[in-house]
């Protein structure tokens, strides 16, 4: 496999891929140090998103994210 793309790095993230394309990019974490590197990017931005945005505004989280 090659590096994980954006798209399938931010499905990762939000658990949004189905079961065997999460287990390949799983098996690919474990011997890619570089995908591991941007993984942990990833979440920690989308970790900076959400508590960016204000509790009291519905669906503004996730909005943002899409935005992404």
């Amino acid at each position: 496999m090659k590096h994980v793309g954006e798209a399938n790095l931010q499905q990762f993230v939000l658990d949004e891929l189905d079961t065997e394309s999460h287990l390949a990019i799983e098996r690919h974490m474990a011997t890619c140090a570089e995908c591991r590197r941007r993984l942990r990017v990833e979440r920690q931005l989308d970790e900076w998103l959400l508590e960016s945005v204000p509790a009291s505004v519905p669906g503004a989280a996730e909005q943002s994210l899409a935005r992404l």
